[in-house]
């Protein structure tokens, strides 16, 4: 049997990660993070003051289980930033690519070991909306577009294309339905789609001028419009909910309901349950639905949910809901 150390014998370097470990701290907690394809979004990690002063990084997690670390900076399509007045390490995916789901870990070197602050899950989506809602893009551009023309188009050789174009730091709108606006300070230009359509599903391209014997700059989007249900409740009654879902293992992911029109928003920051929303998986697989039950219904309860099935390759927007209250 090994001898059990001493505080004093157990070298510097060690004794050092073994009180970090033993320091509580809520940091420390895993995470879920979103992002849409194609778009810009941030990965971030708060840390305890006392790593203030510690160089941090991110890294990924590979099949084999070892963590690589990420290359940011000029040129890279990721950046980080360490804010250490608010004690936040930030990974910044510049564009969201077919790939980045997976496990993240931010972390500190220090005597050559390198030692994770937190786990972030990270799932990568497709836009999604829901028929007669809306949707909007964000095409980020590089400094240097500014300057340049935008524009934006549904990729669908079945039908003719969609063309909306506008010029510099100005807006473009089509039969109403289709608008493109130029925020040249941010820089980021966004397309809305209204009044959504089943038909409106599938692949779209973002576009800029470069100039003069230069190809255009693309970027793809890809879009999912979701059938949505009515339901009504009185106000104080009760309420049951189907949401189908499509995985019909016997080991079925899991399910959850949550409330917002953006879905990214919906799952982190709308999901519902406690005393009044309960929601049961026991049904059969071959229904194909859980059940959502809501009770003491509230006129705050109004509005857009989603139902959400979880599997291996991330969030299912099955369906979503429009809930009615109403007054007796």
């Amino acid at each position: 049997m090994s001898e059990i150390q001493s505080p004093l014998q157990i070298p510097l370097k060690h004794l050092l990660l073994l009180i970090l470990c033993l320091i509580p701290d809520s940091s420390g907690q895993d995470m879920v993070s979103y992002g849409y394809i194609g778009e810009r979004t941030d990965i971030s990690c708060q840390y305890p003051p006392k790593l203030a002063s510690k160089t941090k990084d991110f890294c990924k997690v590979c099949e084999r289980g070892l963590c690589n670390v990420i290359a940011t900076g000029p040129g890279q399509r990721f950046g980080f930033q360490d804010n250490r007045s608010d004690k936040l390490a930030t990974l910044t995916l510049r564009r969201v690519a077919d790939g980045d789901s997976g496990v993240y870990k931010c972390g500190f070197s220090t005597d050559g070991d390198r030692v994770d602050i937190k786990t972030i899950q990270f799932w990568e989506l497709s836009n999604i909306g829901y028929e007669g809602g809306e949707v909007t893009f964000r095409c980020t551009y590089a400094q240097g577009f500014q300057t340049k023309a935008k524009y934006f188009y549904k990729k669908d050789t079945a039908s003719p294309n969609t063309l909306i174009e506008t010029k510099a730091g100005q807006t473009s709108q089509v039969d109403g339905r289709v608008s493109l606006q130029d925020h040249t300070n941010a820089p980021v230009f966004t397309v809305t789609l209204q009044e959504l359509t089943a038909q409106d599903s599938g692949k779209y391209s973002c576009g800029m001028i470069r100039g003069q014997n230069e190809p255009d700059h693309l970027s793809e989007r890809r879009l999912a419009v979701k059938s949505v249900t009515t339901v009504s409740g009185h106000l104080g009654g009760f309420l049951k909910i189907a949401c189908p879902y499509q995985n019909e293992e016997e080991s079925r992911g899991t399910k959850r309901f949550c409330r917002g029109k953006d879905p990214v928003k919906c799952l982190q920051e709308g999901s519902v349950d406690g005393d009044r929303f309960t929601l049961n998986d026991s049904t059969s697989a071959t229904e194909g639905v859980f059940t959502v039950t809501i009770k003491d219904l509230r006129a705050e309860d109004a509005g857009i949910y989603w139902c959400v099935e979880f599997g291996e390759a991330g969030p299912e927007f099955t369906s979503a809901v429009d809930l009615e209250v109403y007054t007796k």
